[in-house]
C-alpha cells in the first residue's frame, strides 16, 4: 500500500473509530454493518471500546478545540460549531475533514463534552491509527428559534440543515481552516439523529462526501430503495458507506441487515 492509500484508509478508520467509540462510551450497542464498495479493503474494528480509550494521556500531543461563530445566511442567525484541530496544528498543511454530527437535543458541544471525541482523536493519532484531522462538530438543528420543550416537534429542523452545511458552514470552514477542500478528504457521519442527516445528507451529496456513516440512525431517512438507486446511479460512488447499530431492540426482532442492494 502507497503512503498516500495509506493515509486515506487512516482517515477512514480514524472517522469510523471516533464515531463508534463515542457510541460505545453512551452505551449504545457496539455491532455494525458495513454496506461499500467492494473495491474497499475491509476495517477491523474492535468489538469493545477499550478500556481506555477515552483516558487523558500526559505524554502524548494534544489537540485543541475551538468554538467559531459563521454567519448562517439559510437561517438568518449567527450560528456556533465547535472544531477539533489536531496536535501541532500546521496553518501551512491541509488536512482532511469530518463533519460529525450529533443525537436530536444536542447542541455543538455534545461530542466534545458527552463523549470526549477530541480524547479518543488524539489517543488514535498518537497511536497512529488515525491521520491527523479537522473535525466539525455543528449544531444541526437548524432553526433561529431556541429549542423546544418537546425535542420531537423540532424534528423537522434537523432535515432543514442540510442547507446551512453546504451553503454556509462548510465555506466558512474552508476559508478559515486549512482544510482538504475535495470528496476524497470529506466525510460526515453522526449518532442517533445525527446518523440520519449525516446518510442523507452525504448519499444526497456524493460529490462532496467519499466518506459516510451513520450510527444507530434516526428513523429520518428516505425509503431504503431510493437511497439504495441514488448510490447505484451516482456519477461519484462513496469510498465508504457505514451503517451501524445494534443487533437487538427493545422489542428484540433480531439482527438488523443493510440494506439490498448496497452490500
Amino acid at each position: 500500500m502507497n503512503c498516500s492509500n495509506k493515509m486515506r484508509w487512516q482517515f477512514l478508520a480514524g472517522c469510523l473509530l471516533v464515531a463508534v467509540l463515542a457510541q460505545m462510551a453512551i452505551g449504545a450497542p457496539p455491532a455494525a454493518q458495513v454496506a461499500a464498495p467492494a473495491r474497499a479493503a475491509a476495517v477491523a474494528l474492535p468489538n469493545h471500546a477499550p478500556a481506555d480509550f477515552i483516558q487523558v494521556r500526559p505524554d502524548i500531543p494534544k489537540g485543541k478545540l475551538e468554538t467559531i461563530t459563521y454567519n448562517s445566511k439559510s437561517i438568518g442567525v449567527d450560528r456556533k460549531a465547535v472544531v477539533y484541530l489536531p496536535p501541532n496544528y500546521d496553518a501551512n498543511q491541509k488536512y482532511p475533514v469530518l463533519y460529525l454530527m450529533h443525537g436530536i437535543g444536542g447542541n455543538e458541544t455534545h461530542w466534545s463534552t458527552l463523549c470526549a471525541a477530541n480524547k479518543v482523536l488524539d489517543n488514535l493519532i498518537a497511536d497512529k491509527k488515525a491521520v491527523p484531522m479537522i473535525i466539525v462538530m455543528p449544531n444541526g438543528r437548524a432553526s433561529a428559534s431556541p429549542p423546544s420543550n418537546n425535542i420531537m416537534a423540532d424534528f423537522n429542523f434537523y432535515a432543514d440543515f442540510e442547507k446551512d452545511l453546504l451553503q454556509d458552514l462548510m465555506p466558512y470552514i474552508e476559508s478559515h481552516y486549512s482544510v482538504k477542500a475535495d470528496r476524497d478528504h470529506r466525510a460526515i457521519a453522526g449518532l442517533s439523529m445525527g446518523g440520519g442527516q449525516g446518510l442523507n445528507f452525504g448519499i444526497n451529496n456524493l460529490d462532496k462526501f467519499a466518506f459516510v456513516g451513520g450510527f444507530s440512525s434516526a428513523p429520518n431517512l428516505a425509503p431504503a430503495d431510493q437511497n439504495v438507486a441514488k448510490v447505484q446511479n451516482a456519477k461519484y460512488k462513496p469510498s465508504l458507506l457505514w451503517i451501524g447499530c445494534g443487533d437487538k431492540g427493545q422489542s428484540d426482532h433480531g439482527k438488523l441487515e443493510p440494506p439490498s442492494g448496497l452490500g
